[in-house]
């Protein structure tokens, strides 16, 4: 009988791996959580683990371990974790934590995947507001939220959601039209946008912890998190959007205490772990698997580090042997960075560590530009060497250094390399420049394919939309921030006027950044731009890019075009609050500064349009026609403005001069078909919805549209199936079940009707 193969593992394999799932210290912290999930019912008691410590005391370290821990064969729990770079909103965590569990437990979350294509089109409409038509053609903030949202859903399992669609720009600018589903019920507020989408998330929930005995969820950093998720995660605990399982497992690791009054009825279900330094008897055990035994040593280590988890690891790798080289003294940066260098006796290992600390994030080609030229080709492996380093963290090839670690090297090149500090930052941003630019011709490149003319010219929106333009735009600025304040400035606070215009997240993330340059670069004038930008950003709606507005019109460097924008972007804002006469006054400043910019004549044409003046509104629309001929967003605006105006036949030309420039718009095709619908053309209407419905077939206000222009066409079977489909994607839009009941009613099925009514009762009592 033939023997199965089996793994060959040397001795000395097995005693190094058996050396990595030892775990200095922290041992009744782990006890702790162990015990919540091994027994008959996980988390009857306390379920929600809070690890809070200062930096590098080993928040993430004693994480990963209890994740480790919770997936072994014994425990096999299903565990998912999110970090700052994950769960920078709701939307991002939810997608995060549902790829990671749908990989674990090897399940399809289909039933999230089927809300999230409905949770775009929402998205999509609470940002362009519900006080206005929009079946013209979509807003720019439309496209901006629904650009970052398709942005979230491809890291989605399965791609489901990106594969019913032609393309990132079709399913951006056509779910516009999730617009249609706000019609005749109370318009939701964001929060309650997310709420589907959690209740979905909580669903799914629920059907893995039926097939799995526990399920911990990690979130690490929370005092980056939290302030994105603390409001919406005890609502999550508290069945605000479902049962939410019992054998569930929340762990948060953060600096600082939970705040009071979102967490305050948790307290008692909540495992507060404040960690601590290590002990004397820690620090020797730790020691002691670098083969560092000596008394005086371990002493040395204990007093030098503090007993910092961080600064005891990094000790123990320089292998000290006496209490001479463990070292004494204060704490200025060259001393601590002396002290991470200890064992580190090579001059050109020595200058790459912290030459490398420049970068926020390091993958080989950022470590080529940041690491010293000379000599570096005659050694290959100091990447390989880095990474290897124990302050160094990150997978895939993209690598980041211990904050701790990062702040001393930064303070000490700062200080005592002002020439290398800023040779190395501009190289660096150059860097990101050119990377940048790869993705600004990638992206024409698929605009040009896509259009008849072949145009090129890209718009603010697509650039901001695309995830990688935005992150190499992002480290750009910083670096050129770092390297010289004074002239960066202007340019990086005239950027954050242009990310106001985007997603909130967007704002915030790009907020981030300047505060991190504003540390980084020790330049007063930057830390208090940054101050009074994050001031700005308190709300989670769209008041906060508002105000961040009002905040940049006050620095008196900004450029005539700078100004122009945050202007211009201030109207906007006020038009779509329904502060008509401040919308104005800033739109009419704007245009006196930059009176050939075409994107503000737009922005006017907007602002005219919502509040009900069509002619002056196509005038405008004329006008940047003047200015950029074949922008297809002006001329399905002005076909929106004729339409509203009972101008149906000059809609449609304006519609089909669009499509044909670009045939793949399909917010395009749905307000031509709604043109068509209201002159009672209800075959060419139909016709455009299909065509609509044929570029993006998970848009249910499309099917919904065509439904109403089958209904009005007579047609009441087809009208049915159509609703019915929409409600199969939906089946909480409480309209489209009024809207079937009329098509049974009509059709004279008034059993139908009535079952549809009551339905739709259920759904809204108080819907008169």
């Amino acid at each position: 009988m033939a023997v199965p193969e089996r793994e060959r593992v040397s001795r000395g394999e097995m005693r190094r791996r058996d050396e990595g799932r030892r775990f200095i210290g922290r041992r009744a912290e782990s006890t702790l959580f162990i015990r919540s999930l091994d027994c008959e019912n996980p988390g009857a008691e306390a379920f929600l683990f809070h690890v809070r410590g200062v930096g590098g005391i080993g928040k993430s370290t004693i994480l990963e371990r209890w994740q480790e821990e919770a997936r072994a064969d014994d425990i096999a729990a299903v565990t998912a974790k999110v970090g700052e770079n994950d769960a920078l909103g709701i939307v991002q965590a939810l997608t995060s934590l549902a790829r990671q569990l749908a990989e674990a437990s090897g399940l399809e979350l289909k039933g999230f995947d089927k809300v999230l294509r409905s949770y775009l089109s929402e998205r999509a409409a609470a940002a362009v507001g519900a006080t206005r038509p929009v079946d013209g053609g979509p807003s720019q903030p439309s496209q901006t939220a629904a650009k970052m949202m398709l942005e979230t859903a491809k890291a989605f399992p399965g791609g489901g959601v990106v594969g019913a669609v032609a393309d990132q720009e079709t399913m951006a600018r056509g779910i516009d039209w999730g617009y249609r589903a706000l019609v005749g019920r109370k318009r939701r507020e964001p929060e309650g946008d997310v709420a589907g989408l959690s209740r979905a998330f909580v669903t799914e929930l629920d059907r893995i912890s039926l097939r799995r005995p526990s399920i911990v969820l990690f979130f690490d950093t929370w005092e980056r998190t939290g302030p994105y998720l603390n409001g919406w995660l005890p609502k999550l605990l508290n069945n605000e959007f479902g049962e939410f399982p019992s054998n569930v497992i929340i762990v948060l690791a953060g600096r600082d205490r939970l705040p009071e009054r979102e967490w305050a009825v948790w307290r008692s279900y909540i495992q507060d772990i404040p960690l601590r330094m290590f002990t004397r008897e820690e620090t020797r055990s730790l020691l002691a698997q670098h083969g560092v035994v000596a008394p005086e040593v371990v002493d040395a280590v204990q007093e030098r580090s503090g007993g910092l988890p961080l600064a005891v690891g990094l000790l123990a790798q320089t292998r000290p042997t006496t209490a001479a080289e463990v070292g004494r003294g204060g704490v200025q940066h060259d001393e601590v960075v002396e002290w991470f260098l200890q064992g580190v006796d090579d001059p050109q290992q020595r200058e790459t560590v912290v030459a490398c600390a420049l970068p926020r994030q390091l993958d080989e080609e950022i470590f080529a530009a940041a690491a010293p030229r000379e000599g570096n080709a005659d050694a290959p492996d100091l990447w390989g060497w880095l990474c290897r380093r124990s302050f160094v963290t990150g997978h895939d090839g993209h690598k980041q250094y211990h904050a701790i670690v990062r702040a001393n090297m930064i303070g000490y090149l700062h200080t005592g390399y002002p020439q290398r500090w800023g040779t190395t930052h501009l190289r660096l941003a150059d860097v990101y420049a050119t990377r940048r630019a790869k993705v600004e011709e990638e992206l024409a490149d698929e605009q040009a394919a896509r259009r008849i003319d072949g145009d090129r010219t890209l718009s603010e929106t697509a650039l901001w939309a695309d995830e990688r333009w935005r992150q190499h735009r992002a480290a750009e600025t910083y670096h050129r921030l770092c390297a010289s304040p004074h002239t960066s400035l202007r340019d990086a606070l005239e950027q954050t006027a242009h990310a106001a215009r985007q997603d909130l997240a967007i704002l915030r993330q790009w907020i981030d950044m300047l505060e991190q340059a504003a540390q980084d670069s020790f330049d007063a004038s930057v830390r208090s731009w940054t101050d009074r930008l994050k001031q700005a950003v308190t709300d989670a709606d769209s008041v906060s890019a508002l105000a961040c507005w009002t905040v940049l019109l006050t620095y008196g460097q900004l450029t005539t075009t700078g100004r122009a924008f945050a202007l211009a972007f201030c109207g906007d804002q006020h038009a779509e609050a329904g502060s008509d006469r401040q919308a104005m006054r800033d739109l009419e400043q704007a245009l006196s500064l930059a009176p050939r910019n075409h994107r503000i004549r737009n922005l006017r044409g907007e602002a005219h349009r919502r509040a009900g003046r069509f002619d002056e509104a196509v005038a405008d629309y004329t006008a940047a026609l003047n200015l950029n001929p074949t922008a297809v967003l002006t001329l399905a605006l002005r076909g929106a403005a004729h339409r509203q105006a009972g101008r149906f036949d000059e809609a449609v030309t304006d519609y089909s001069a669009a499509l044909e420039l670009d045939p793949t718009l399909d917010y395009v095709f749905v307000g031509r078909g709604v043109a068509h619908r209201e002159a009672r053309r209800f075959d060419e209407a139909v016709a455009d919805y299909t065509a609509a419905l044929q570029l993006d077939p998970s848009a249910s206000p499309v099917l919904a549209l065509r439904g109403e222009a089958h209904r009005q066409a007579g047609r009441f079977g087809e009208a049915v199936a159509d609703y019915t489909a929409a409600l199969e994607v939906d089946p909480s839009l409480t309209w489209l079940l009024v809207e079937r009941g009329e098509a049974h009613r009509q059709a004279g099925r008034f059993d139908e009707a009535v079952a549809d009514y009551t339905a739709a009762l259920q759904q809204d009592p108080i819907d008169a």
